[in-house]
């Protein structure tokens, strides 16, 4: 971090399994820049009881109480648990049309179901909604993704897409829980 083209001392702070970084800023122009690299993929992260249990509940954006009826007819419960999980990213991505600002921020995912469209958060908001009316626990992760390629989002009816979504940098995904271990996927196919 550079305050005026000088370097500035950065606090880094623990915060759960986080890292926060607290610096004091003066007048001045400020730059920031990050990097990282990542080595490997690792070994997945083994889901605790408690992060279990708090995956399967109902919340805010995910009522997932509400689309227990809905979700058992429309999916096999009977499936294993992946192909559970990539039936319902599947219906998800099939079923709703990408469509920047179609959605407002207080949204739930019984909204996304009943409007049939929606941004990334709403496609993660409803996968996990039905994943865990499914009892698979699930949760929504919100990613920094500079260049995402768009290619892989549906297209608004009439086979049109946002020039927009070429510059996205954020963006949300789905993590479900399978064989007691973190897997990304459902958020975004």
């Amino acid at each position: 971090m550079l305050c005026d083209g000088r370097p500035l001392d950065v606090e880094e702070l623990a915060v759960g399994e986080a890292r926060v970084h607290r610096v004091r800023l003066g007048a001045g122009t400020t730059t920031v820049a990050y990097t990282a690299a990542v080595d490997g993929d690792g070994p997945p992260r083994p889901v605790t009881p408690a992060a279990w249990a708090e995956a399967l509940r109902p919340s805010r954006y995910c009522p997932s109480d509400e689309l227990e009826g809905f979700a058992t007819a429309e999916f096999d419960r009977g499936l294993p648990r992946p192909e559970l999980v990539a039936a319902v990213a599947g219906w998800v991505h099939d079923r709703l049309t990408y469509s920047a600002g179609a959605s407002r921020p207080v949204d739930t995912a019984v909204d996304t179901l009943l409007a049939g469209r929606g941004v990334c958060r709403d496609y993660a908001h409803l996968t996990a909604t039905l994943l865990r009316a499914l009892e698979v626990p699930a949760r929504l992760v919100a990613v920094y993704a500079p260049g995402l390629d768009p290619d892989g989002l549906p297209r608004r009816r009439g086979g049109r897409r946002r020039r927009r979504l070429a510059r996205r940098r954020r963006h949300a995904a789905g993590p479900a829980a399978l064989a007691g271990a973190d897997l990304l996927g459902p958020g975004r196919r």
